[in-house]
Formats: structure tokens, C-alpha cells, sequence
């Protein structure tokens, strides 16, 4: 699963692509497999960055080892809890337009409510994420009023984890690591049943409702 990447207004071509496995370095070690195919979701909206998912098959199958394995994302109706930890990962920049990091990162962020998301980015103007049904696939992380730490610039489409299951996949947000303003992730438990129908056998697992 990733985040739809576009290239002077196109969705960039499956031979821009390549998958590393295996390794926590950008630029070495593991095994490297080609992409054949990119699937993105039907309603993706440009503008708005919702429905921001898209589904990468791969040229071959993936050598699973004990170093490899394959994630578990949520299930259909399954709720990280407000302030609840969650971490995201990926190999973006590390400081807003500085350079990419050559070593995976992770950073532990929490779970930011739906209506303090949606106020704080109202007076953005960006009213897409406003409405229960724009907010419905996608979920806010940050350290709110604090800032420091988030996902940046390069990190799209990398996971957003919680309880050792994928929960969101890095979308936008205004900068990087702002006090203010969390960062925005589509939130995979939305798209389970769509990820499940176009790549069979998926693993899944819920959570309690949240009080």
C-alpha cells in the first residue's frame, strides 16, 4: 500500500518505481523488486488528498524471511483510540526541505481527534477534511501544541502503526512537526474491504471501540 504520487499532474508510471526488503538502509542491502502495476483508488481526489490509497504489485513475489514479513493492517471499523501512541515510519526528511534520511526512521506521535483536526485546519481553509464523511478516511497524528516530531517530506505512503498493525499511510499536512497543525494520514481501516478485494488474503486486525 502507498499514497498516490503524481509527476507534472500524472500519477507516476510503476517503472519509477522499486521495492527494498529487507533492509533499513535506503540505498543498499536487502533484495530489490520492480513494480508491474499500481492500483489507485477509484475516488482518489487530487485537491482534496482524500481516498489518498493505491495498491503496488510487484514484478515477483517477495522472498519472505525472519527479517521480511508481510504487516497486518486493521479491519473495517477498527478505532485507534484519541491520545492513543502510534509510530510513524519511513526515510523522509528529517527538518522541512532538509535531505532524506539513508536510515529508516520511526517516531512515536498520538492519535489527534477528528473535530480538533478538522477545527485546526478549518482556519487553513481547508475545508475538505471538514464533515464526517471526508474525515471518515483519514487520521491526524501529531504531538499537538508541542510539535518536534511527525512524518515529513518524503515519508508519503509509509505506514502509521499501532499495536503492531498498520492503521494510517502518511498523506499531507501543513509543514512539518508544527505544534499546531498534526499530520494527516489516510486511515486504512476505511479502505480495508477495498485493499482486501483488490489484493486477496490480506491479514486484518481490530481494535476495541474507542469510549
Amino acid at each position: 500500500m502507498k499514497a498516490v504520487y503524481y509527476m507534472n499532474g500524472k500519477i507516476v508510471s510503476p517503472r519509477y518505481f522499486t521495492v527494498r526488503a529487507g533492509s533499513t538502509y535506503l540505498d543498499r542491502g536487502g533484495n530489490v523488486y520492480s513494480v508491474s502495476a499500481i492500483t489507485v483508488h477509484g475516488s482518489y481526489n487530487t485537491p482534496a488528498r482524500s481516498n489518498d490509497i493505491a495498491i503496488v504489485t510487484l514484478s515477483t513475489a517477495v522472498n519472505f524471511t525472519s527479517s521480511v514479513k508481510s504487516a497486518i493492517i486493521a479491519s473495517p471499523g477498527a478505532v485507534v483510540p484519541d491520545n492513543g501512541s502510534v509510530v510513524a515510519v519511513g526515510w523522509g526528511r528529517t527538518t522541512l526541505d532538509g535531505p532524506e534520511s539513508q536510515v529508516l526512521q520511526a517516531v512515536e506521535v498520538f492519535k489527534v481527534s477528528q473535530q480538533e483536526c478538522s477545527k485546526r485546519y478549518d482556519e487553513l481553509h481547508q475545508s475538505w477534511l471538514s464533515g464526517k464523511g471526508q474525515c471518515d478516511g483519514m487520521i491526524c497524528a501529531g504531538l499537538l501544541d508541542v510539535g518536534g516530531k511527525d512524518a515529513c517530506q518524503g515519508d508519503s505512503g509509509g505506514p502509521l502503526i499501532h499495536r503492531g498493525v498498520v492503521v494510517g499511510l502518511s498523506s499531507w499536512g501543513y509543514s512539518c512537526a508544527q505544534p499546531y497543525f498534526p499530520g494527516v494520514y489516510t486511515r486504512v481501516a476505511t479502505y480495508a474491504t477495498w485493499i482486501n478485494s483488490t489484493h486477496l488474503n490480506i491479514n486484518m486486525e481490530g481494535f476495541e471501540p474507542a469510549p
